[in-house]
């Protein structure tokens, strides 16, 4: 479905590699996230990053159930999180979540 989406990651090392991996078009698909950025109709317009214990993700996708909209089952095959994904109102949502919970992020 079309708009904005938001999607919560981790990576417990190599933080740099995995992103530089996730922006790239050509590479062999494993993860949710790889499918969703393998069409040709997503483009990545932000990426946040924080250093974090890998609970805080699920944390994070909590909080932005509560905000948008879900998608079911998606990036979550290993917690029991709803989802990972969600499609959000506008991008005031995610710079007010970031504010709020992550100010010395820009």
């Amino acid at each position: 479905m079309p708009g904005l989406y938001a999607y919560v990651g981790s990576a417990q090392s190599n933080l740099e590699q995995r992103i530089k991996r996730h922006l790239r078009k050509n590479k062999q698909l494993f993860w949710h996230i790889d499918y969703l950025l393998d069409d040709n109709a997503t483009a990545i317009s932000k990426v946040f990053v924080k250093n974090a214990a890998r609970t805080e993700e699920c944390v994070v996708a909590d909080i932005l159930r509560t905000k948008s909209e879900s998608v079911e089952g998606f990036g979550s095959s290993d917690c029991r999180c709803k989802s990972h994904l969600f499609r959000i109102k506008g991008p005031e949502v995610l710079s007010d979540f970031m504010q709020v919970f992550y100010p010395e992020i820009e």
